[in-house]
């Protein structure tokens, strides 16, 4: 796994962390955009981890269907 993509994991585990240490310890509780901000660098870190590996399968796969066909 190349190291950007590891660094966009863990800059989203980082932000749910910060969230939770505010609401856990700070006692200040995240609203909804915050909630939902952590979602979507969540989702997004899973993409960014996930790679082109997943192309690279689904185009072999297109391929592979392709060559059967002729």
């Amino acid at each position: 796994m190349a190291s950007g993509r590891v660094y966009a994991s863990y800059g989203a585990v980082y932000i749910g962390a910060v969230l939770a240490w505010l609401w856990l310890v700070d006692g200040i509780q995240p609203d909804w955009r915050d909630v939902v901000g952590v979602g979507l660098a969540l989702c997004g870190a899973g993409v960014i981890a996930s790679g082109t590996d997943m192309l690279e399968c689904y185009t072999a796969t297109d391929r592979e269907k392709g060559s059967r066909d002729k």
